[in-house]
């Protein structure tokens, strides 16, 4: 079953791809809208058909009219075959074969109730159509075994028939009636039994007549069951079909739409890439604390770039501490997935913004790793790899920056170069007792998809920001560089910075010591031991003999 995260993720999936659903689907439908302005228009003709005689005869039996039905579904199936279609097609000289009338045009409809049968010509050319429900009709008509001629022959005669008889019945009355009259007036006995006799024979042959005339009357009013008539001929619709041309363009819209919703699912699973800050928070859910320039801390760099990026880290520096509010930010973990020399610079930028303020700022290159802080700063000193030294002699590991209130505590290189693979203290008691030293503890690293120790260390520090890069952290990186880092219950991720292109390319090739202070290594002094006895919040400024006295960022001199 999807959760509402879930259904989150997919919403803002089609969120971003939004021009793409549109775009397909009003491609989709207008390409239907315009072929269906060419599309044919089609009409219907019908012509309905009589199952035998009941409407005119004056006693119709119930048992023909549900006989009648069923001879109707009878010739609805007949209208279908060959002996029917085929001279229709002969006859009307039609361009198609009698198959192409049964597949497509021909549909036959039985009304039970009127005893009719329903022929339907579906066709482009209205005068064919009804052309054709005609013709098939006639041809039924006279594949009945009772055609219409026959039986009008039948009742033509029989109507003469009646006629005559009609009339010698009036004439065998109009004798009775003379004779009658005569007796009346007859005075001899055999007048009267002569005109009795006549009287006698005509009434017998008046019966006989009379009986003969109700069986011509009977058999005229019978009706007829196994016969067919037209009850309505077809004539040429004027009114074609109904357009299907909004339905068209509705099916072909909703097809481009889930064609594109498809592309888009194959587009997410296929490309890995992310490419703006805008899908921090639409692909991964995390809040975009800012975008800054990728290249060199504020000390180096061209004018431009220096002034792109002192505003992007005030920027960030804002958004981390509106993040941290209600749980502060004394000690921060900044991670990326990869060892990346632009986190290292942000981490210093970040120092220098809240040492502006007057906090002492501890930086730590925490990433045991690939340290890059140390690579950068500090290439040839050791760092805090020995675990048998005491807190003490971790303390004289500090060195100070030659940047005002920022003290740096390096990580821990063999005579190799390879960095220490852990630290010398649980990083809980790590944490507490930089903590104690300084008023912001940064942590620069380690790099989430590198080892364990990021996601080991965010739960003991106040906040962590996610540095990324677009072109070098994939989606799915990234992903998993949020879920390790929020892994462990009282993890608290405020956000990612986004590093964003600039013109200052392969800044770290030399290091960031010959970019401050030209070709040499810088060699850090230690921290002066007021650094640990002073109480947080006081400035802390190395000895003025560390100090280039030209240099108003406080950059220590070049090295001998």
């Amino acid at each position: 079953m999807l959760t509402w995260n879930e259904i989150q993720h997919i919403l803002r999936t089609i969120l971003r791809w939004w021009w793409v659903v549109l775009l397909a689907t009003l491609l989709a439908g207008g390409t239907a809208f315009y072929l269906s302005r060419f599309e044919t228009r089609y009409y219907v003709a019908r012509t309905s058909l009589m199952i035998g005689n009941t409407l005119t005869s004056p006693l119709p039996d119930q048992n023909q009219l549900g006989i009648g039905s069923s001879l109707a579904r009878y010739y609805g199936e007949i209208a279908r075959r060959e002996p029917i279609l085929k001279p229709v097609a002969e006859e009307l000289q039609l361009p198609f074969a009698w198959t192409f009338i049964n597949d497509r045009m021909l549909t036959t409809n039985v009304v039970p109730n009127a005893n009719l049968l329903e022929i339907y010509i579906t066709d482009s050319n209205p005068e064919r159509a009804a052309a054709i429900a005609n013709a098939i009709g006639a041809h039924l008509i006279k594949l009945s075994p009772n055609s219409p001629d026959k039986i009008e022959a039948e009742r033509n005669a029989i109507e003469q028939q009646l006629k005559t008889s009609d009339a010698k019945i009036r004439e065998l009355k109009a004798k009775i009636d003379a004779l009658t009259a005569r007796r009346e007036q007859a005075t001899s006995a055999s007048d009267l039994t002569e005109i009795n006799d006549q009287i006698t024979q005509l009434n017998a042959s008046l019966s006989q007549e009379q009986d003969s005339y109700r069986a011509l009357l009977n058999f005229k009013n019978s009706s007829v069951t196994n016969s067919l008539s037209f009850f309505e001929r077809a004539l040429p619709p004027t009114q074609a079909l109904p357009s299907k041309r909004i339905v068209a363009v509705g099916i072909a819209s909703v097809a481009g739409m889930l064609l594109a919703l498809a592309a888009v699912y194959v587009l997410e699973r296929v490309d890995t890439r992310w490419r703006s800050r805008r899908d921090i928070e639409d692909r991964f859910n995390m809040s975009d604390l800012g975008g800054i320039p990728s290249g060199p801390p504020a000390g180096g760099g061209s004018a431009e770039y220096l002034k792109r990026r002192e505003q992007a880290v005030r920027e960030a520096h804002t958004n981390i501490m509106l993040a941290a509010a209600n749980g502060g930010a004394r000690t921060l973990l900044i991670s990326s997935p990869h060892a990346n020399p632009d986190r290292t610079s942000f981490s210093i930028d970040l120092a220098r913004v809240f040492a502006r303020s007057g906090h002492r700022v501890l930086m730590v290159d925490a990433d045991l790793t690939t340290p890059s802080l140390t690579r950068l700063m500090l290439p040839d000193n050791g760092g805090w790899d020995d675990a048998s030294e005491s807190e003490r002699d971790l303390w004289s590991r500090l060195r100070a920056t030659g940047m005002p209130n920022i003290a740096m505590l390096p990580s821990s290189l063999d005579d190799n170069g390879t960095p220490a693979l852990v630290p010398s203290l649980r990083w809980a008691e790590l944490v507490q007792q930089l903590s104690d030293a300084a008023d912001v503890v940064i942590f620069d690293g380690p790099s989430t998809l590198a080892s364990a120790d990021a996601a080991l260390l965010a739960p003991h520090v106040d906040g962590a920001v996610l540095v990324v890069a677009p072109s070098q952290d994939s989606r799915e990186d990234v992903e998993k560089a949020r879920a390790r880092l929020t892994h462990k219950p009282g993890a608290h991720l405020l956000g990612a910075v986004t590093c964003l292109p600039s013109d200052q390319r392969d800044w770290a090739a030399n290091g960031l010591p010959k970019r401050l202070t030209g070709e040499q290594h810088l060699a850090l002094p230690p921290v002066s031991p007021d650094w640990l006895e002073r109480p947080r919040g006081a400035v802390v400024t190395p000895p003025p003999e560390e100090l280039d006295p030209g240099d108003e960022a406080g950059t220590p001199p070049e090295a001998p």
